[in-house]
């Protein structure tokens, strides 16, 4: 630019002497012309070569990879106790330290650290214009930090983004969007828009009031959802006093729902390993017809399934069995909270509430 700003002058320069020289006529005319394209054409090639030097010049600068510049920060404690100490108390510095040896040691990069080695990579590379997205739909968005969302804006043009989500079904409590509003004048300065929508189509009226009660203990800003009137059975909640006393209630759930003309029927457990303990269980008990989902699982082929809570987001099924709801299970956190609304808010028309010794708090005095 500078360079390009003193040859502009020089044939400004030109023009203007050959305006006082010629008195006003074609001639001068086709002279200026000659000389302001010249100029431009000098222009042009200036700003090609130039970025031709620039690229051949960053593409021989031998520098460490963004990943050990990263783990850098973690290898010179007296460095980053200098630029985290306001952020950080000691206990948590020992922490990170602690994990991030642990991860160089082991070739891992944590999923945490990638939207730093990012933040690293587009200050230091910097982020080509044409690598940058119109527009990105972001989905699921309580799950995210606000440290990825900045990321994510950043790699689009003119920071345009849709993003939606649900608080109450944040399952990563340490980590995701608690407050819109927050995430408003954080992320964008304030230069966004927030809609929040009120109505939900998914489940019945009984089913729908049924979690609100739920989701109302998590004090949220958004408040809680209104059903589309579409009525169906209350949700039971039902007392097994042992696993034989379980095997014969889900015969009986899988005749009503049968009855009902209904077709699929998920198990929600709360973890992976309460999925594959149940699934022995029923083989045991000769009831092989249903399958375990997994992470890795890329569709569900099965009417019947044994899933873990935290792979039921954005699913749903004709009938749901909230399996072991006691309080030994799910116990009064905030996460549990988030994890408990998340499953009673995936069935259709039908759902079922197992529990055994004594119900969850979570839930008391809910029906």
């Amino acid at each position: 630019n500078v360079i390009c700003g003193k040859k502009s002058f020089v044939y400004d320069y030109k023009v203007k002497r050959l305006r006082l020289s010629m008195e006003d006529s074609e001639e001068r005319r086709k002279q200026i012309i000659d000389i302001y394209e010249e100029r431009d054409n000098l222009r042009g090639n200036l700003i090609k070569s130039g970025k031709k030097s620039f690229k051949a010049y960053f593409d021989n600068w031998k520098i460490k990879s963004i990943q050990d510049l990263y783990f850098d920060l973690y290898k010179d404690r007296e460095m980053f106790d200098k630029i985290s100490s306001e952020m950080f108390d000691e206990k948590d510095i020992d922490i990170l330290f602690k994990d991030e040896k642990f991860y160089l040691q082991s070739n891992i990069i944590d999923a945490d650290d990638l939207s730093a080695m990012v933040y690293l990579k587009f200050n230091i590379e910097g982020i080509d214009e044409k690598n940058k997205f119109k527009h990105i739909l972001i989905d699921e968005a309580q799950d995210y930090s606000l440290f990825e969302l900045y990321i994510l804006k950043n790699m689009t043009i003119l920071n345009s983004l849709t993003i939606v989500g649900d608080l109450a079904q944040g399952i990563y409590y340490y980590r995701g969007v608690n407050s819109w509003e927050t995430l408003k004048q954080e992320v964008f300065e304030n230069y966004a828009q927030i809609d929040n929508l009120t109505l939900s189509y998914r489940s019945t009226v009984e089913i729908i009031e049924f979690s609100n009660k739920v989701l109302k203990k998590q004090n949220l800003e958004n408040g809680v959802p209104t059903p589309v009137l579409r009525h169906g059975d209350k949700p039971s909640v039902i007392k097994c006093e042992n696993e034989l006393a379980f095997i014969e209630k889900l015969k009986d759930i899988e005749n009503e729902v049968s009855k009902q003309g209904r077709k699929n029927i998920a198990i929600i457990c709360k973890t992976a390993s309460q999925c594959k303990a149940l699934k022995k269980i029923l083989n045991k008990n000769k009831i092989k017809d249903y399958s375990i989902v997994e992470e890795k699982s890329k569709n569900i082929k099965s009417d019947k399934i044994i899933i873990p809570s935290y792979l039921t987001k954005g699913l749903e099924f004709d009938a749901t069995i909230i399996y072991d709801l006691s309080d030994d299970n799910y116990k009064e956190t905030s996460l549990d909270l988030k994890i408990l609304y998340v499953i009673l808010t995936r069935a259709l028309h039908l759902e079922y509430i197992i529990y055994f010794d004594k119900i969850s708090n979570l839930i008391y005095n809910n029906y």
